[in-house]
């Protein structure tokens, strides 16, 4: 027997083990209907399966929406609720968009800006990289950052011929950390916006401060983890230096270039528009994130016009319909737990935990919704616990913010913890030819994840109980 025989054998013995824990675990809700119990387990089973077997995801996806659809779990009305198309269809215009900037060399031109600025340093220029994907992610969400930046990060591996994934994985931390920074920042933050009644300006106020406390730890853990690769990268932008000095001012001057005229229209336009479409949803009337879907249809509809006869190329070849597939059939199995009823059962053991203390239900709350959002969708994370935030009323305020830390910070533990990360390996696998293990991601997300999420639990305890009491 090989070593993969081995390795096979020793990862089917878990994937059971999972499968009986979840049983277990299952069992202790004391479900009077056996649907929940069933749906209970063959989620965790599809999970593990997913953890272990990462090259099969989109298969064990696929195989568990059918038996849940032929249990009568799932209907096909309640699959297609739960599968998010419009994000899905946000995901399409936005991955047609960002084609038809990096066909034209707008990621060229905006990467010889950020080298040429910061030219003397590898470490500044890692920084920088790193702060804009938190300010891109806090003003037009971690989808678009994503990206944007990882668009930015696979070119900066090729020109200098360096492993592209620490770039790639210490921009999706980042992206990450900065979608807690406003209710723009992810689908989180707006439904806990809605649910908490919080406005923009609380989140500035209180979720702000620590988010940027948060993103500068980040970025620390990432210039110590990967400084090997940023030394590389230090080498090789000496010698391109010696060579010839990089010159701001000539990329600046390509990008007034009239060619790249359209690029940087369709570039600020996407962004003015994805901030402030609430605004103008209100001014118009329209029902809430319908410009929000809009804007980025819109942009890739005139990229593809723009692009004549490549258009029917970028539909194929540069969307990721790999990571859109896999999107759909995740969502629809998570999904199927809150169909179910168990996230109900879930959420009603967990309420008891913390009783009155409120440093304690603070603990509670971003621990396991952190945990919970690493390995399913946040967005229904998020949900599940909601309902009960909201049941303790005044004593509520703090644990808003435990939930928006605790699902946006802990997403970077896992392969599958957000949207940036799947949509990030995804672009990653593409454009390199290789893929990545959930192992390979969770010893560094391991890592940072764990000092983000206690960070965020001291300074959300320290604000909430010693220094502004509710």
């Amino acid at each position: 027997m090989d070593v993969h025989d081995k390795a096979r054998k020793i990862l089917g013995a878990i994937d059971v083990l999972l499968i009986v824990m979840a049983l277990a675990i299952a069992l202790g809700f004391g479900f009077a209907d056996p649907m929940p119990l069933i749906t209970f387990v063959l989620f965790f089973a599809a999970l593990a399966s997913i953890i272990i077997f990462w090259r099969y995801k989109i298969p064990i996806v696929i195989v568990a929406v059918g038996v849940l659809l032929a249990l009568k779990i799932l209907t096909v009305e309640t699959f297609i609720e739960y599968a998010h198309i419009n994000v899905i269809a946000f995901l399409i215009g936005m991955m047609v968009v960002v084609a038809f900037l990096e066909d034209r060399g707008f990621f060229d031109a905006l990467l010889g800006i950020m080298v040429s600025k910061f030219q003397k340093s590898a470490r500044l220029l890692f920084v920088a990289m790193l702060a804009l994907s938190a300010l891109f992610a806090a003003l037009l969400g971690e989808v678009s950052s994503t990206l944007f930046m990882c668009a930015i990060a696979l070119k900066l591996a090729k020109k200098y011929e360096l492993r592209p994934l620490p770039f790639v994985i210490s921009v999706v931390f980042a992206t990450n950390v900065g979608s807690a920074f406003t209710l723009l920042g992810n689908p989180v933050g707006v439904l806990i916006a809605f649910e908490g009644n919080l406005t923009f300006s609380d989140f500035l106020v209180w979720a702000l401060p620590t988010g940027l406390i948060v993103l500068a730890a980040t970025i620390a853990l990432c210039l110590r983890l990967f400084r090997k690769d940023i030394a590389a990268l230090d080498e090789g932008m000496k010698k391109e230096r010696a060579a010839s000095p990089a010159d701001e001012g000539a990329y600046v001057q390509l990008l007034r270039h009239g060619g790249m005229r359209l690029p940087v229209a369709i570039f600020v336009g996407t962004i003015v528009g994805l901030v402030v479409y609430r605004p103008l949803e209100d001014i118009m009337g329209i029902e809430r994130n319908t410009l929000l879907l809009a804007i980025p249809l819109i942009a890739a509809a005139v990229s593809l016009i723009a692009g004549k006869s490549a258009s029917a190329e970028v539909i194929e070849k540069r969307v990721e319909w790999p990571t859109l597939l896999f999107f759909i059939f995740f969502f629809g199995i998570a999904g199927a737990l809150q169909y179910a009823g168990v996230t109900a059962a879930i959420a009603g053991k967990i309420q008891g935990l913390s009783g009155g203390n409120t440093a304690l239900a603070i603990a509670v709350v971003i621990v396991i919704a952190g945990i919970s959002s690493a390995f399913m969708d946040n967005v229904l994370a998020v949900a599940t616990f909601a309902p009960i935030v909201q049941g303790l009323g005044a004593n509520a305020f703090p644990l808003w913010w435990a939930l928006l830390f605790g699902a946006c910070f802990m997403g970077n533990l896992t392969i599958i913890g957000s949207s940036a990360n799947i949509i990030a390996i995804g672009l990653y696998e593409k454009g390199t030819g290789k893929s990545v293990s959930f192992y390979e991601w969770l010893k560094y997300g391991a890592v940072v994840a764990t000092v983000q999420l206690l960070i965020a639990l001291a300074l959300t305890v320290v604000l909430h109980v010693y220094a502004f009491p509710a």
